[in-house]
Protein backbone atom coordinates (compact mmCIF):
# COMPACT_ATOMS: atom_id res chain seq x y z
CA UNK A 1 0.00 0.00 0.00
CA UNK A 2 2.00 2.83 -0.98
CA UNK A 3 1.07 6.77 -0.55
CA UNK A 4 2.64 9.51 -2.70
CA UNK A 5 1.92 13.44 -1.88
CA UNK A 6 5.00 14.59 -3.75
CA UNK A 7 3.13 16.10 -6.58
CA UNK A 8 0.62 18.09 -3.79
CA UNK A 9 2.86 20.94 -4.75
CA UNK A 10 0.28 23.77 -4.95
CA UNK A 11 -2.46 22.14 -3.65
CA UNK A 12 -2.08 22.82 0.27
CA UNK A 13 -5.43 21.79 1.37
CA UNK A 14 -4.64 18.09 -0.14
CA UNK A 15 -1.12 18.03 0.69
CA UNK A 16 -2.78 18.64 4.41
CA UNK A 17 -5.61 15.61 4.36
CA UNK A 18 -3.19 13.73 1.94
CA UNK A 19 -0.25 14.10 4.48
CA UNK A 20 -2.97 12.62 7.29
CA UNK A 21 -3.37 9.84 5.56
CA UNK A 22 0.30 8.85 4.76
CA UNK A 23 1.08 9.24 8.31
CA UNK A 24 -0.80 5.97 9.19
CA UNK A 25 1.65 6.47 12.07
CA UNK A 26 1.91 7.30 16.23
CA UNK A 27 3.62 10.35 16.95
CA UNK A 28 4.00 12.27 20.88
CA UNK A 29 2.00 10.98 24.00
CA UNK A 30 -1.77 11.74 23.31
CA UNK A 31 -4.96 9.83 23.98
CA UNK A 32 -5.84 8.59 20.64
CA UNK A 33 -10.12 8.55 20.82
CA UNK A 34 -12.00 7.35 18.33
CA UNK A 35 -13.77 9.84 17.51
CA UNK A 36 -14.28 13.50 19.37
CA UNK A 37 -17.19 15.69 20.06
CA UNK A 38 -16.83 19.19 18.93
CA UNK A 39 -19.66 20.12 21.83
CA UNK A 40 -17.61 18.04 24.58
CA UNK A 41 -14.42 19.88 23.69
CA UNK A 42 -15.87 23.41 24.15
CA UNK A 43 -17.11 21.96 28.05
CA UNK A 44 -13.63 21.05 28.92
CA UNK A 45 -14.19 17.35 27.36
CA UNK A 46 -16.71 16.59 30.10
CA UNK A 47 -19.20 14.74 28.92
CA UNK A 48 -19.50 11.15 30.03
CA UNK A 49 -22.78 11.95 32.59
CA UNK A 50 -24.27 14.23 29.66
CA UNK A 51 -23.69 12.18 26.16
CA UNK A 52 -27.41 12.78 24.98
CA UNK A 53 -26.68 12.77 21.13
CA UNK A 54 -25.04 10.56 18.10
CA UNK A 55 -21.38 11.07 20.23
CA UNK A 56 -22.86 9.05 22.89
CA UNK A 57 -22.01 5.86 20.27
CA UNK A 58 -18.09 7.22 21.33
CA UNK A 59 -18.86 8.59 25.30
CA UNK A 60 -21.25 6.93 27.34
CA UNK A 61 -24.12 4.90 25.56
CA UNK A 62 -26.71 5.68 27.99
CA UNK A 63 -27.31 8.80 27.46
CA UNK A 64 -28.87 7.89 24.39
CA UNK A 65 -31.98 7.60 27.04
CA UNK A 66 -31.97 11.02 27.73
CA UNK A 67 -32.20 12.25 24.12
CA UNK A 68 -35.14 14.67 23.88
CA UNK A 69 -35.20 15.63 19.98
CA UNK A 70 -36.89 14.00 17.51
CA UNK A 71 -35.12 11.41 15.31
CA UNK A 72 -32.15 12.76 13.22
CA UNK A 73 -31.11 11.77 10.45
CA UNK A 74 -28.00 13.69 9.11
CA UNK A 75 -24.80 13.21 7.74
CA UNK A 76 -21.55 15.11 10.25
CA UNK A 77 -18.15 16.60 8.72
CA UNK A 78 -15.50 17.43 11.35
CA UNK A 79 -12.21 18.69 11.89
CA UNK A 80 -9.94 20.33 14.71
CA UNK A 81 -6.12 20.64 14.56
CA UNK A 82 -3.57 23.16 15.88
CA UNK A 83 -3.24 26.56 13.81
CA UNK A 84 0.58 25.11 13.61
CA UNK A 85 -0.70 22.18 11.06
CA UNK A 86 -1.27 23.67 7.96
CA UNK A 87 1.99 26.12 8.07
CA UNK A 88 4.01 23.02 8.72
CA UNK A 89 2.59 20.82 6.04
CA UNK A 90 3.07 23.65 3.29
CA UNK A 91 7.20 23.99 4.79
CA UNK A 92 7.50 20.15 4.53
CA UNK A 93 5.73 20.18 1.30
CA UNK A 94 7.62 23.26 -0.17
CA UNK A 95 11.24 22.24 1.03
CA UNK A 96 11.27 18.95 -1.41
CA UNK A 97 14.62 19.48 -3.45
CA UNK A 98 15.44 22.24 -0.98
CA UNK A 99 18.88 22.08 0.59
CA UNK A 100 19.43 20.72 3.46
CA UNK A 101 20.45 23.56 6.00
CA UNK A 102 17.70 25.74 4.44
CA UNK A 103 14.58 23.23 5.19
CA UNK A 104 16.04 22.65 8.70
CA UNK A 105 16.25 26.50 9.30
CA UNK A 106 12.36 26.85 8.28
CA UNK A 107 11.06 23.84 10.60
CA UNK A 108 13.02 25.74 13.98
CA UNK A 109 10.06 27.31 14.23
CA UNK A 110 8.19 24.47 15.09
CA UNK A 111 10.21 23.20 18.19
CA UNK A 112 8.42 22.84 20.53
CA UNK A 113 4.92 23.29 18.94
CA UNK A 114 2.96 20.01 17.81
CA UNK A 115 1.63 19.78 15.09
CA UNK A 116 -2.01 18.22 14.84
CA UNK A 117 -5.14 17.56 12.84
CA UNK A 118 -7.71 15.36 12.97
CA UNK A 119 -10.68 15.16 10.07
CA UNK A 120 -13.62 13.16 9.96
CA UNK A 121 -15.02 13.65 6.41
CA UNK A 122 -17.96 11.85 7.10
CA UNK A 123 -19.99 10.43 9.12
CA UNK A 124 -23.58 9.91 8.52
CA UNK A 125 -26.14 8.89 11.72
CA UNK A 126 -29.93 8.23 12.45
CA UNK A 127 -30.57 9.00 15.99
CA UNK A 128 -33.92 8.92 18.21
CA UNK A 129 -34.31 8.35 21.68
CA UNK A 130 -32.57 4.98 23.10
CA UNK A 131 -30.94 3.99 19.61
CA UNK A 132 -28.31 5.53 17.54
CA UNK A 133 -26.33 3.82 14.44
CA UNK A 134 -23.25 5.50 12.46
CA UNK A 135 -21.27 4.63 9.87
CA UNK A 136 -17.67 6.18 10.70
CA UNK A 137 -15.94 7.25 7.04
CA UNK A 138 -12.43 7.35 8.56
CA UNK A 139 -11.30 9.59 11.54
CA UNK A 140 -7.97 10.37 10.61
CA UNK A 141 -5.41 11.56 13.55
CA UNK A 142 -2.15 13.12 13.12
CA UNK A 143 0.15 14.30 15.52
CA UNK A 144 3.76 15.44 15.06
CA UNK A 145 6.99 16.65 16.57
CA UNK A 146 9.88 18.60 14.95
CA UNK A 147 13.41 18.12 16.87
CA UNK A 148 17.33 18.36 17.07
CA UNK A 149 18.55 21.33 15.00
CA UNK A 150 20.53 21.69 11.98
CA UNK A 151 21.39 18.50 10.01
CA UNK A 152 20.13 16.70 13.35
CA UNK A 153 16.18 17.95 12.75
CA UNK A 154 14.12 15.20 12.82
CA UNK A 155 10.25 14.84 12.48
CA UNK A 156 8.38 12.10 14.53
CA UNK A 157 4.62 11.41 12.64
CA UNK A 158 2.41 9.72 14.24
CA UNK A 159 -1.51 8.59 12.85
CA UNK A 160 -4.21 6.93 12.96
CA UNK A 161 -6.66 6.51 10.90
CA UNK A 162 -10.44 4.64 12.39
CA UNK A 163 -13.55 3.46 10.02
CA UNK A 164 -16.48 1.39 10.91
CA UNK A 165 -20.34 0.55 12.23
CA UNK A 166 -21.62 1.63 15.33
CA UNK A 167 -24.32 0.86 16.91
CA UNK A 168 -25.98 2.06 20.27
CA UNK A 169 -29.12 0.99 22.53
CA UNK A 170 -30.06 2.01 25.85
CA UNK A 171 -33.23 2.62 27.99
CA UNK A 172 -34.52 2.46 31.65
CA UNK A 173 -34.32 -0.57 33.71
CA UNK A 174 -35.72 -1.44 37.22
CA UNK A 175 -36.64 2.23 37.59
CA UNK A 176 -37.37 5.26 35.39
CA UNK A 177 -34.31 6.82 36.82
CA UNK A 178 -31.53 4.20 36.13
CA UNK A 179 -30.42 4.11 32.25
CA UNK A 180 -28.64 1.74 30.60
CA UNK A 181 -26.86 1.41 27.43
CA UNK A 182 -24.19 -0.78 25.28
CA UNK A 183 -22.39 0.20 21.92
CA UNK A 184 -21.46 -2.26 19.68
CA UNK A 185 -18.55 -1.69 16.86
CA UNK A 186 -16.98 -3.25 13.93
CA UNK A 187 -14.56 -1.18 12.88
CA UNK A 188 -10.99 -1.22 10.78
CA UNK A 189 -7.82 0.96 12.32
CA UNK A 190 -4.58 1.51 10.30
CA UNK A 191 -1.64 2.80 12.14
CA UNK A 192 1.90 3.37 12.27
CA UNK A 193 5.15 5.29 13.57
CA UNK A 194 7.62 6.87 11.73
CA UNK A 195 11.03 9.32 12.16
CA UNK A 196 12.12 11.18 9.71
CA UNK A 197 15.41 12.73 9.37
CA UNK A 198 15.97 16.35 7.56
CA UNK A 199 17.93 15.33 4.93
CA UNK A 200 14.49 12.47 3.83
CA UNK A 201 12.84 15.63 3.65
CA UNK A 202 14.16 17.46 1.31
CA UNK A 203 14.66 14.85 -0.80
CA UNK A 204 11.31 14.10 -0.70
CA UNK A 205 11.37 10.71 -0.37
CA UNK A 206 9.67 10.47 2.87
CA UNK A 207 6.29 11.06 1.96
CA UNK A 208 6.51 7.97 0.02
CA UNK A 209 5.27 5.27 2.71
CA UNK A 210 4.55 1.75 2.80
CA UNK A 211 2.43 0.98 5.76
CA UNK A 212 3.82 -2.80 6.01
CA UNK A 213 6.75 -1.28 7.04
CA UNK A 214 5.61 1.42 9.33
CA UNK A 215 2.34 0.61 10.53
CA UNK A 216 -0.57 -2.06 10.09
CA UNK A 217 -4.55 -2.22 9.54
CA UNK A 218 -6.88 -4.81 10.74
CA UNK A 219 -10.66 -5.49 11.69
CA UNK A 220 -12.01 -5.79 14.65
CA UNK A 221 -14.86 -5.55 17.02
CA UNK A 222 -15.78 -4.06 20.59
CA UNK A 223 -18.22 -2.52 22.68
CA UNK A 224 -19.54 -0.28 25.46
CA UNK A 225 -21.43 -0.40 28.41
CA UNK A 226 -22.84 2.74 30.35
CA UNK A 227 -25.15 3.72 33.05
CA UNK A 228 -26.75 7.11 34.26
CA UNK A 229 -28.63 7.08 37.30
CA UNK A 230 -30.98 9.95 38.82
CA UNK A 231 -29.91 11.19 41.97
CA UNK A 232 -31.93 11.73 44.89
CA UNK A 233 -32.89 15.47 44.97
CA UNK A 234 -31.05 17.45 47.10
CA UNK A 235 -31.85 21.45 46.25
CA UNK A 236 -35.27 22.20 44.79
CA UNK A 237 -35.50 22.47 41.14
CA UNK A 238 -32.19 20.71 40.66
CA UNK A 239 -31.75 17.45 39.33
CA UNK A 240 -28.32 15.92 39.97
CA UNK A 241 -26.76 12.53 37.64
CA UNK A 242 -24.23 10.18 38.33
CA UNK A 243 -22.72 7.99 35.71
CA UNK A 244 -20.09 5.11 34.70
CA UNK A 245 -18.83 4.22 31.70
CA UNK A 246 -16.28 0.94 30.55
CA UNK A 247 -15.55 1.60 26.84
CA UNK A 248 -13.71 -1.18 24.93
CA UNK A 249 -14.07 -3.62 26.92
CA UNK A 250 -12.52 -5.94 24.68
CA UNK A 251 -9.44 -3.98 23.79
CA UNK A 252 -9.01 -5.11 20.71
CA UNK A 253 -6.10 -5.36 18.98
CA UNK A 254 -7.10 -5.14 15.44
CA UNK A 255 -5.82 -8.91 14.50
CA UNK A 256 -9.34 -10.61 14.10
CA UNK A 257 -8.64 -9.93 10.29
CA UNK A 258 -5.22 -8.75 9.25
CA UNK A 259 -5.58 -6.16 6.13
CA UNK A 260 -1.74 -5.41 5.66
CA UNK A 261 1.18 -8.33 5.13
CA UNK A 262 3.61 -6.74 7.26
CA UNK A 263 5.07 -7.84 11.03
CA UNK A 264 3.41 -4.65 12.35
CA UNK A 265 -0.37 -4.67 13.59
CA UNK A 266 -2.55 -1.11 14.28
CA UNK A 267 -2.41 0.08 17.83
CA UNK A 268 -4.78 -1.62 20.55
CA UNK A 269 -7.42 0.17 21.95
CA UNK A 270 -7.28 0.65 25.49
CA UNK A 271 -9.55 -0.31 28.06
CA UNK A 272 -10.79 2.41 30.63
CA UNK A 273 -13.48 3.50 32.84
CA UNK A 274 -15.08 6.94 33.19
CA UNK A 275 -17.27 8.21 36.01
CA UNK A 276 -19.02 11.25 35.89
CA UNK A 277 -21.64 13.29 38.09
CA UNK A 278 -24.18 15.98 36.25
CA UNK A 279 -26.31 18.64 37.88
CA UNK A 280 -29.25 20.17 36.00
CA UNK A 281 -29.82 23.75 37.12
CA UNK A 282 -32.94 25.81 36.29
CA UNK A 283 -33.09 28.25 33.53
CA UNK A 284 -32.59 32.11 33.76
CA UNK A 285 -33.30 34.63 31.69
CA UNK A 286 -33.82 33.55 28.18
CA UNK A 287 -31.80 30.28 29.17
CA UNK A 288 -33.93 27.17 29.06
CA UNK A 289 -31.09 25.18 31.92
CA UNK A 290 -28.01 24.84 32.93
CA UNK A 291 -25.82 21.81 32.45
CA UNK A 292 -22.71 20.91 34.89
CA UNK A 293 -20.67 18.59 34.30
CA UNK A 294 -17.86 17.08 35.86
CA UNK A 295 -15.89 14.01 34.72
CA UNK A 296 -12.87 11.92 36.13
CA UNK A 297 -12.29 10.87 32.20
CA UNK A 298 -10.55 7.57 31.01
CA UNK A 299 -8.71 5.32 33.35
CA UNK A 300 -6.85 2.90 32.04
CA UNK A 301 -8.26 -1.08 32.58
CA UNK A 302 -5.90 -2.91 30.53
CA UNK A 303 -5.46 -3.23 26.30
CA UNK A 304 -3.07 -0.72 24.58
CA UNK A 305 0.01 -0.08 27.71
CA UNK A 306 2.46 2.41 25.25
CA UNK A 307 1.75 5.96 25.80
CA UNK A 308 3.70 6.30 22.21
CA UNK A 309 0.24 4.58 21.00
CA UNK A 310 -2.65 6.03 22.74
CA UNK A 311 -2.47 4.82 26.37
CA UNK A 312 -3.98 7.46 28.83
CA UNK A 313 -1.43 8.31 30.93
CA UNK A 314 -0.96 10.93 33.42
CA UNK A 315 -1.54 12.25 36.64
CA UNK A 316 -4.83 12.98 38.34
CA UNK A 317 -5.48 16.13 37.01
CA UNK A 318 -5.21 14.76 33.34
CA UNK A 319 -8.18 12.92 33.95
CA UNK A 320 -10.47 16.08 35.53
CA UNK A 321 -12.81 17.82 33.01
CA UNK A 322 -15.04 20.72 33.90
CA UNK A 323 -17.65 21.70 31.80
CA UNK A 324 -20.69 24.18 31.47
CA UNK A 325 -23.15 24.64 29.03
CA UNK A 326 -26.04 27.47 28.54
CA UNK A 327 -29.15 26.18 25.52
CA UNK A 328 -31.01 28.99 24.39
CA UNK A 329 -33.62 27.84 22.40
CA UNK A 330 -31.55 26.98 18.88
CA UNK A 331 -28.44 28.33 20.24
CA UNK A 332 -25.66 27.47 22.69
CA UNK A 333 -23.00 28.56 25.01
CA UNK A 334 -20.15 26.29 26.08
CA UNK A 335 -17.34 26.80 28.40
CA UNK A 336 -14.70 24.57 30.49
CA UNK A 337 -11.79 24.15 32.23
CA UNK A 338 -9.23 21.37 31.13
CA UNK A 339 -5.97 20.39 32.32
CA UNK A 340 -5.37 23.84 33.70
CA UNK A 341 -6.82 25.27 30.50
CA UNK A 342 -10.04 26.92 29.71
CA UNK A 343 -12.20 25.77 26.97
CA UNK A 344 -14.85 27.48 25.10
CA UNK A 345 -17.35 26.80 21.96
CA UNK A 346 -21.18 27.38 21.15
CA UNK A 347 -23.29 25.51 19.10
CA UNK A 348 -26.29 26.03 16.69
CA UNK A 349 -29.20 23.66 15.83
CA UNK A 350 -31.60 24.82 13.41
CA UNK A 351 -32.88 21.55 12.43
CA UNK A 352 -31.58 20.92 9.17
CA UNK A 353 -28.13 21.97 9.66
CA UNK A 354 -25.82 21.98 13.00
CA UNK A 355 -22.54 23.98 13.28
CA UNK A 356 -20.39 23.64 16.27
CA UNK A 357 -17.00 25.07 17.47
CA UNK A 358 -14.64 24.63 19.98
CA UNK A 359 -10.89 26.26 21.00
CA UNK A 360 -9.29 23.67 23.34
CA UNK A 361 -5.62 23.02 24.54
CA UNK A 362 -4.19 19.69 24.64
CA UNK A 363 -0.92 18.27 27.12
CA UNK A 364 1.18 16.35 25.30
CA UNK A 365 4.24 14.73 27.27
CA UNK A 366 6.83 14.64 24.75
CA UNK A 367 10.50 15.13 24.62
CA UNK A 368 11.69 17.32 26.47
CA UNK A 369 8.92 17.71 28.58
CA UNK A 370 5.08 18.71 28.79
CA UNK A 371 3.66 20.92 25.98
CA UNK A 372 0.44 22.39 25.64
CA UNK A 373 -1.04 22.50 22.16
CA UNK A 374 -3.92 25.18 21.54
CA UNK A 375 -6.49 23.53 19.28
CA UNK A 376 -9.57 24.68 17.52
CA UNK A 377 -12.34 22.41 16.35
CA UNK A 378 -15.47 22.65 13.92
CA UNK A 379 -18.40 20.47 13.25
CA UNK A 380 -20.82 20.75 10.22
CA UNK A 381 -24.04 18.87 10.07
CA UNK A 382 -27.15 18.82 7.58
CA UNK A 383 -29.97 16.73 7.11
CA UNK A 384 -33.45 16.19 8.52
CA UNK A 385 -32.84 16.84 12.33
CA UNK A 386 -35.96 16.21 15.00
CA UNK A 387 -38.07 18.82 16.48
CA UNK A 388 -37.09 20.03 20.11
CA UNK A 389 -40.47 18.82 22.26
CA UNK A 390 -42.64 21.49 22.88
CA UNK A 391 -43.11 23.28 26.12
CA UNK A 392 -46.71 23.79 27.42
CA UNK A 393 -46.77 27.49 27.47
CA UNK A 394 -47.93 29.06 31.45
CA UNK A 395 -50.64 31.61 32.18
CA UNK A 396 -51.58 33.19 35.25
CA UNK A 397 -54.67 33.36 37.52
CA UNK A 398 -56.72 35.93 39.05
CA UNK A 399 -54.33 36.62 41.45
CA UNK A 400 -51.10 37.21 38.77
CA UNK A 401 -49.11 33.67 39.56
CA UNK A 402 -48.13 31.28 36.85
CA UNK A 403 -49.87 28.14 36.82
CA UNK A 404 -49.82 25.45 34.48
CA UNK A 405 -52.60 25.08 31.64
CA UNK A 406 -54.93 22.48 32.81
CA UNK A 407 -55.62 19.92 30.39
CA UNK A 408 -59.49 19.57 30.27
CA UNK A 409 -61.04 23.24 30.77
CA UNK A 410 -63.24 23.21 34.16
CA UNK A 411 -66.33 24.13 32.48
CA UNK A 412 -65.93 20.65 30.36
CA UNK A 413 -65.80 18.65 33.56
CA UNK A 414 -68.81 16.14 33.40
CA UNK A 415 -70.31 16.68 37.08
CA UNK A 416 -69.96 13.88 39.16
CA UNK A 417 -74.32 11.91 38.70
CA UNK A 418 -74.53 12.62 42.85
CA UNK A 419 -73.85 16.50 42.22
CA UNK A 420 -76.48 16.97 39.10
CA UNK A 421 -80.10 18.85 39.99
CA UNK A 422 -83.23 16.94 39.98
CA UNK A 423 -83.69 18.96 36.92
CA UNK A 424 -81.02 17.36 35.04
CA UNK A 425 -81.87 13.90 36.35
CA UNK A 426 -83.63 11.42 33.84
CA UNK A 427 -87.13 10.81 34.66
CA UNK A 428 -87.53 6.89 35.40
CA UNK A 429 -90.73 5.18 34.65
CA UNK A 430 -92.01 1.71 35.77
CA UNK A 431 -92.24 -0.99 33.99
CA UNK A 432 -95.53 -0.91 31.96
CA UNK A 433 -96.82 1.98 33.12
CA UNK A 434 -97.33 5.08 30.00
CA UNK A 435 -95.38 7.92 30.02
CA UNK A 436 -96.58 11.11 32.01
CA UNK A 437 -98.58 13.41 30.23
CA UNK A 438 -96.83 17.34 30.18
CA UNK A 439 -98.87 20.02 31.15
CA UNK A 440 -98.12 22.95 29.43
CA UNK A 441 -97.84 26.01 31.63
CA UNK A 442 -100.88 28.22 32.17
CA UNK A 443 -100.75 32.02 30.52
CA UNK A 444 -100.84 34.33 32.99
CA UNK A 445 -104.29 36.09 33.12
CA UNK A 446 -106.60 32.97 31.59
CA UNK A 447 -108.80 31.57 33.99
CA UNK A 448 -109.11 28.32 34.46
Amino acid sequence: MQFNIGRANGFKAVAVLALIWAGTSQAVHEYYSISKSTRALGMGGAFYGLSDDEMALFYNPAGLSLYENGADLMGAFRIDGSTSAASAVSTIVDGKGTSVGALASKLEKFQGKPISAQVAPAFPYYLRRGFAIGLLLGDIKLNATVAGAGIDTSLDVTAIADSGLFIGFAGSLFTPKLHLGMNLKGMVRGGGRKTYSVVELASGKSLELDVDQIGGAGFGIDADLGAIYEMPTILEGVKTYGAVTISNIMATSFDLAKITTGPLTAPQLPRMVSLSGRAVFPGFWKVEKVNAVVDLAEFSLGGQSDPNFGARTGSMWKHVNLGVELPIRWFTLRTGFRQGNITAGFGIDARFFQIDFATYAEELAANPGRMTNRRIALRLAMGFGGAKPTVEPLRKDKDGEKQEKPAIEPEKIEKPAAEKTAAEKPVEKAPGASPAPVSAPADKGVTQ
